[in-house]
């Protein structure tokens, strides 16, 4: 459904795509999924006319992924656990949140006007960052300004928050990121304390770890490759920017991919053949192996006899792995 508007600054007749929006915005957000029914999704009045309703879909953002962790500490009886998890992910998206909104509204930077360039006024520079940093730290991926005109430091904690992947995350998939980093963490601790790693009683050994080293090692190997190809290939990329921008440009378009998050620095002309085709691979190869290798490494670890805790064990459930 199509509804012509004349009264626009041109003065010239517009035609906007009339539907489902609210609906839309309420899946998009709740669902961690990012996808608007207008291209510049939460920019648009449409879809977030007032600052009260930008409010609505940033706490939106997380609600569901915060959930899951508190939900963590009812499925294995270990409520300390799930309160270890919340205390780390809370610092590391309150920090990120941080940067992000003292570079957009508080560094030197954004003293420059030219600052607001792809902001909404009526949300100001600061609710724009938070939602950033919010919609980086889940897979939701939508946006209320346009991540290419973010400040230097917004755009590395966004990219940062993609390639941590475990800050929140989404439905699920974040805290499996971070109970993979939990594997790893309680492995590393096991070899400096001279004793057989444990997570909950059952030994991680050399099968597990192998698994573990594929999935950590997946992420660098595709990223930094396939922007290595991307950027010696000048005409591919279609970026906006000549200078060293262009290259972030291409890096935060695969790891958006590999973090199945869907935002962009959307000065990149991805609308391509050589794009379509790389990025989904990338997708394809950020999301699977991250579903399949915890569950194999969990299965595993099932089969194996619980030992019981003893005075030398790990105890996880602190802010340091410690014996007991």
């Amino acid at each position: 459904m199509v509804a012509p508007v004349d009264a626009t600054v041109e003065m010239k007749e517009q035609k906007i795509p009339l539907g489902p929006v609210s609906p839309m915005v309420a899946i998009k957000q709740l669902g961690t999924n990012g996808g608007g029914w207008y291209g510049p999704n939460s920019s648009v009045p449409l879809e977030n006319p007032t600052p009260l309703s930008n409010l609505l879909e940033t706490l939106a953002l997380i609600l569901v992924p915060v959930a899951v962790v508190f939900m963590i500490g009812g499925l294995t009886g270990r409520r300390k656990f799930a309160g270890l998890v919340f205390g780390t992910m809370l610092t590391m998206s309150v920090v990120s949140a941080g940067f992000a909104i003292w570079s957009e509204g508080f560094s030197s930077t954004s003293q420059d006007i030219a600052l607001m360039e792809g902001k909404e006024v009526r949300f100001g520079a600061e609710p724009s960052a938070l939602w950033a940093a919010l919609t980086t730290q889940t897979s939701n991926g939508s946006v209320n300004a346009m991540h290419d005109s973010l400040a230097p430091l917004t755009g590395l904690v966004t990219i940062s928050d993609m390639l941590i992947n475990a800050i929140w995350g989404g439905i699920g998939s974040g805290l499996q990121q971070f109970l993979t980093y939990l594997l790893l963490g309680v492995f590393l601790a096991g070899l400096m304390t001279g004793r057989t790693p444990e997570l909950f009683g059952r030994k991680i050994e050399a099968p597990e770890v192998r698994l573990l080293a594929v999935l950590v090692l997946l992420q660098p190997l595709i990223l930094l490759g396939l922007t290595a190809i991307t950027l010696a290939v000048p005409s591919l990329t279609g970026n906006s920017n000549p200078g060293f921008h262009a290259i972030s440009q291409v890096f935060y378009e695969y790891t958006s991919s590999f973090a199945n998050n869907g935002s962009g620095f959307e000065g990149l002309g991805d609308a391509s053949v050589w794009w379509n085709v790389t990025a989904s691979f990338v997708l394809a190869a950020g999301r699977y192996p991250a579903l399949i290798i915890p569950l194999v490494i969990a299965a595993m670890l099932a089969r194996k006899r619980q030992a019981p805790e003893s005075a030398g064990s790990l105890h996880i459930e602190t802010p340091l792995l410690r014996s007991r």
